[in-house]
């Protein structure tokens, strides 16, 4: 059963801490960018359709080369303030614009499935 989400204060988005989903596999290609398979959901309905229409056991997802940056420093470790700090410096963007655009995109890839955030209960110290 799903869980309602809750919405969260800014200040726990900046100290979640994004990982890349361990289902996933990945490797760079020639380009530099990062390739990365997604397994097929494991239900029986998607297993159903995959023998009527031959999809496949994987697909494959290339990240540009922001995306890639990106995708590397999803491991657990860094929070998002460090993702829109290191985006910041090494882009010359504004705070604002590094924030923003950070947050938008690590949306983006958790709605695929790519990665999830560790988040800091409040009980955790």
């Amino acid at each position: 059963m799903f869980r309602r989400q809750r919405k969260f204060r800014r200040e726990e988005v900046l100290a979640a801490r994004p990982i890349q989903n361990p289902a996933t596999s990945w490797e760079k290609d020639m380009n530099e960018e990062a390739v990365i398979s997604i397994p097929r959901r494991d239900v029986w309905w998607v297993k159903l359709a995959a023998k009527i229409f031959s999809i496949p056991a994987e697909r494959k997802l290339v990240l540009d080369r922001l995306g890639t940056e990106v995708w590397e420093l999803c491991t657990g470790e860094n929070t998002v303030k460090d993702l829109v700090e290191v985006f910041q410096k090494k882009h010359k963007l504004s705070p604002k614009q590094a924030e923003t655009s950070m947050i938008t995109y690590l949306n983006q890839m958790a709605r695929r499935g790519l990665i999830g955030f560790l988040i800091k209960n409040n009980h955790d110290k």
